[in-house]
């Protein structure tokens, strides 16, 4: 797929997907959500919802050295920690391609992805405000733009030929627009510090270095950027600033 109608992409469809995904697929189809006081404060130090993704007898998973401190995961642990087993079968279904093609150009792009965000919050005081809601977020937006993208014609107006030669390449736009749409909060919203082990300082951490795993942490503490200093539209132009990350 050229960079060109990836920027396009980014541009044009991401919001569509994921505003239009929002609306018609709200449930949280293979996802496992377990009980959680409203606005209570977690173990880890991350303010959850009723809908916290993270099951009371797993959170030992994620526990640091540090008091509110979580562990660094690798891809598989995370989306195994999220239960993400049966959302990840939809996704392949949805986008339409063979087994080898999913595998090979989109469950990496997800997999770098659940690395980069870990279990960050997608907000503060809004929707998925608890351990692990970003990621909890893009996974359901993703499967909804897919299954948005099932039912459109792309680009629109194009004749059957060009529909045909092109519609991978608009199954991509749409799975990347809908991964991506929100990956500007971890650099305009939060403030995320790392540590290693063996190694008392910890040091801030920047997105455009790459995730956590790429710069060898082994734990790290979220807090948020001041409101009085938070711009609410950065975080949705950001993320073409890590398309390549």
């Amino acid at each position: 797929m050229s960079a060109a109608l990836l920027l396009l992409a980014l541009a044009c469809v991401a919001l569509a997907a994921a505003c239009l995904g929002w609306a018609i697929w709200p449930t949280r189809s293979g996802l496992r959500y377990s009980k959680a006081e409203r606005h209570s404060k977690s173990d880890t130090g991350v303010t959850t919802t009723p809908a916290a993704p993270v099951a009371v007898c797993t959170r030992d998973l994620l526990r640091a050295r540090r008091p509110n401190w979580l562990k660094v995961l690798r891809a598989d642990d995370l989306l195994q920690l999220m239960d993400a087993s049966v959302a990840l079968e939809h996704m392949y279904r949805a986008s339409r391609l063979t087994r080898s093609a999913w595998e090979r150009d989109l469950l990496p792009g997800l997999k770098r992805y659940a690395e980069f965000v870990q279990m960050m919050p997608a907000s503060e005081a809004h929707h998925h405000a608890h351990v692990g809601g970003l990621l909890a977020h893009t996974l359901e937006m993703v499967l909804a733009a897919l299954r948005w993208r099932i039912g459109r014609l792309l680009p629109q107006g194009a004749c059957a030929e060009t529909l045909d030669a092109r519609r991978d390449h608009w199954t991509y736009a749409v799975f990347y627009g809908a991964l991506l749409h929100d990956i500007g909060k971890v650099m305009a919203d939060l403030r995320v510090e790392w540590a290693q082990a063996g190694r008392s300082e910890a040091l801030r951490w920047s997105a455009v270095t790459g995730s956590l795993v790429d710069v060898g942490a082994d734990e790290y503490h979220v807090s948020f950027t001041p409101r009085a200093e938070r711009n609410y539209v950065e975080h949705a132009r950001q993320g073409i600033l890590l398309l390549q990350s």
